[in-house]
Order: C-alpha cells, then structure tokens, then sequence
C-alpha cells in the first residue's frame, strides 16, 4: 500500500471505441532503465527498452519491444499522428512521417521496433508523456510517463 501513491497500473481510459492505457513512472521489467516499462492493452503487451537522443539532429529514437496477443497480423507501430512525445518543457513532438514501422507480429513472439525521429527536442532530458500507437487500428495505444532520454 505504501507503494500505491507511487505506482498507476493500467488505467483505462475509454472514449467512444478508442482505449489508451496509461503506464506508471516506475520502471518494472528489463529495460536499460533500471528496468524498463510495461504497458498492456487488450491486443499487445509493450515494454519500452530504451529512449536514446541523437544530439546533432536533436530527436529521440525509442525502442519498444511489442508481444501480440492476439491472431498472427501485420501491424503499424508509431507511425500516425496518435504518436507523440511531450517534453519535460511542455512541447509537443512527433515522428518524421516515415519514422512508423509496419512489421508482422505473430502471436505470442516478442519483436523488438524502434520508432526514429521523434523531435524537435531541444534541451530536454525526459519525455513527460509519450503516446505510441500500436496495431491496424487506433484502439490501441500505450502511453508512459516520465521516460528518461538517453543522449549520445
């Protein structure tokens, strides 16, 4: 109970037929960031491996790893306009048009995608909100809180 403040799992936000699932600041699991984060929906289970800033093009790739819980398909990931960062300065950023990844996904196998060019970010050193939409439809996006960016 102690940890409860701390902590928001999986909340679910429904509006109309569009679900977001909302995942906590704290890192669980096996991420670079002292464990990573771990988002579910109903179709997908998204765990955020790493948030890596490329300094001279001052944009951010961030690799997920997406495990289908659902029939074998072929998914979209990160590439329409419901994908999104918001900086630790309040400004919003999106993926360059082409930075979305279409790959199959078959069911149950963990497959790892990156999402290039989220930017402009300038000065920032965390990503407050970053929004990922996931599969052939809208119904599914992951959102995390407080993602630390890692610049090389």
């Amino acid at each position: 109970m102690k940890n409860l403040s701390k902590l928001l799992v999986c909340l679910l936000i429904a509006v109309g037929t569009t679900s977001c699932w909302i995942l906590t600041d704290q890192p669980r699991g096996g991420g670079p960031f002292g464990g990573g984060f771990v988002a579910t929906t109903p179709d997908f289970r998204v765990e955020l491996m790493e948030c890596i800033g490329n300094h001279s093009a001052q944009t951010a790739s961030v690799t997920i790893m997406v495990t289908n819980r659902n029939a074998n398909q072929r998914a979209w990931i990160g590439g329409s306009s419901q994908t999104y960062a918001i900086d630790d300065q309040g400004l919003t950023s999106r993926p360059h048009s082409s930075a979305g990844v279409s790959t199959e996904l078959p069911t149950g196998v963990p497959v790892r995608v990156t999402i290039e060019r989220i930017g402009p970010l300038f000065n920032t050193r965390t990503l407050r909100h970053l929004q990922i939409s996931i599969g052939n439809s809208e119904q599914n996006r992951v959102t995390f809180k407080n993602v630390p960016i890692v610049w090389e």
